[in-house]
């Protein structure tokens, strides 16, 4: 296997997780933000 498609699928996996992580906060942030609303 190639060094460069080890580092190239390392990458995407990190973005992937990076974006997926974003998203959560993005979600929970939302929902905290509706719950202090209705309380």
């Amino acid at each position: 296997m190639a060094p460069s498609r080890g580092i190239c699928r390392r990458f995407i996996n990190l973005l992937t997780n990076w974006c997926y992580f974003k998203l959560v906060s993005l979600v929970a942030k939302s929902i905290l933000d509706a719950l202090n609303n209705i309380l």
